[in-house]
């Protein structure tokens, strides 16, 4: 059992802050919150049971490019379920109203989808339950569990016990223009296999720059998803040591990541200033003209850049992995794994399992990426579905993608540091990459903000 004492303090003091409820207001869940702590009989005990679902639950989730998909499937499941009701909603304010709603015991939902990097510290802090009882006596879900993402499945474990179940993610990889390509000689890099390393990379990047700041040969990312930490997960780096105790955002393989990486804008000038780039994009709709409408040759991109870059007209582009670390001779992907996880307020947390065991299933997880666009979580979906050139054309080497499926590794996250505070401790690396001051002196005050907000350990 984990101390329910330390977990319920650190939650209601988060939610105190967000929402600045009076304390009464606030303490309404605490049961709720000791049970989910222990993994009690009412969190994990409970099987599917579809023929005898009944009742109305809410599912909440965020972003407009779920609202379709997600309607369509819980119109399924109500008309295949009778007596049985999802009801999909999309709030505004969506996290902060999922702590104050749990928090208050009321309005809330009984099941939603989850933010990667937010899991360990709401499963530290009670906002979901263990679902290991009701895995345990459902045969089919149990079964579809097996299909999952390895990585993506044993993320949504905290303290031995399953707190949330895989969802979607999404890829990273370097989205690139054929015709510049071909225009200055340089083969293809989805042609190179692991000779596509840091060292290539930016050689090309180089050839692709002119130089006279009109046009960049890479829109390397600043920021962590699309940007630097793939090349530190590459390279073996990690901003917390395995048991969280403490950061080691100051190693030397972090460190070395982050210099090659940033040295790309500061030092060569190959990937545009953050004002260039601002600038730039006014009046865009989306990031990835950059790529399409010939600013930059290549781009950091994830798999939902590739959308934008199929509406523009004429525009020939195709993808690479993100570049091999010379040392390791890895590459790497950073994810959101999306989860779906119930509430411990539910009161309705037998037909909550049963919907959300039903999007596990192989019949929902092959419909992902057209319904959503996103990664299925099950391996099977992803082979027969994701990277099926067949179902989906573009990219050409849309192949190549299974290198990043093989090599995702989680956004970073910490179970005691929320994630607007892990955000501020972090941004400095923006620094780095304008080139005002040195990697390691940043990452050293990265490391020791991050160990402050530890505080006394997991």
């Amino acid at each position: 059992m984990t101390t329910t004492t330390a977990t319920r303090r650190g939650y209601l003091a988060h939610v105190t802050r967000v929402s600045g409820m009076a304390g009464a207001a606030v303490l309404a869940p605490a049961g709720a919150l000791a049970l989910a702590a222990c993994g009690s009989s009412e969190g994990g005990a409970s099987p599917r049971a579809t023929n005898h679902l009944a009742g109305t639950i809410e599912f909440w989730h965020w972003g407009t490019s779920y609202e379709e998909g997600f309607q369509k499937l819980a119109d399924e499941f109500n008309n295949g379920h009778d007596g049985a009701r999802v009801n999909r909603t999309m709030p505004a304010g969506y996290d902060d109203k999922i702590q104050v709603s749990i928090a208050a015991d009321s309005g809330g939902p009984d099941a939603y989808m989850q933010r990667g990097p937010q899991h360990k510290q709401w499963s530290h802090d009670g906002l979901g339950i263990d679902l290991s009882g009701y895995l345990a006596k459902d045969k089919a879900a149990a079964a579809d569990m097996t299909k999952m993402h390895k990585v993506f499945a044993e993320y949504y474990h905290y303290q031995g016990k399953l707190y949330g179940v895989p969802w979607d993610f999404s890829t990273i990889s370097v989205a690139y223009n054929v015709n510049d390509m071909r225009a200055r000689g340089l083969t293809p890099p989805a042609e190179l296999g692991t000779k596509w390393d840091w060292d290539t990379f930016t050689e090309y990047a180089k050839k692709l720059t002119p130089g006279d700041g009109s046009h960049y040969g890479v829109d390397a990312n600043p920021g962590i998803e699309i940007g630097y930490y793939n090349w530190v997960a590459a390279n073996g780096g990690d901003f917390f040591a395995k048991d969280y105790k403490k950061s080691v955002a100051s190693a030397p393989r972090f460190v070395e990541a982050v210099e090659a990486y940033t040295a790309l804008a500061h030092r060569l000038a190959v990937s545009p200033p953050r004002a260039w780039k601002s600038e730039r994009t006014k009046g865009l709709a989306h990031a990835a003209h950059l790529l399409s409408q010939g600013m930059v040759s290549m781009q950091t991109a994830g798999d939902w850049f590739f959308r934008w870059y199929d509406k523009t007209p004429g525009f020939e582009w195709d993808i690479a992995p993100m570049p091999y670390a010379p040392q390791t001779r890895k590459t790497a992907s950073i994810a959101n794994f999306r989860g779906l996880v119930i509430a411990p307020t539910s009161k309705n947390k037998e037909l909550a399992w049963a919907w959300i065991a039903n999007l596990m299933t192989r019949g929902v997880q092959d419909r992902v990426p057209d319904l959503f666009g996103e990664v299925p979580a099950r391996m099977d979906s992803i082979e027969a579905e994701y990277l099926n050139s067949a179902k989906a054309p573009s990219p050409t080497h849309r192949k190549l993608l299974k290198a990043a499926i093989d090599a995702t590794h989680a956004l970073p996250a910490h179970p005691l540091i929320p994630r607007p505070e892990f955000n501020a401790a972090v941004v400095a690396v923006n620094e780095v990459y304008d080139g005002t001051r040195p990697a390691r002196e940043v990452l050293t005050e990265i490391e020791q903000k991050l160990n402050v907000l530890i505080g006394g350990g997991v």
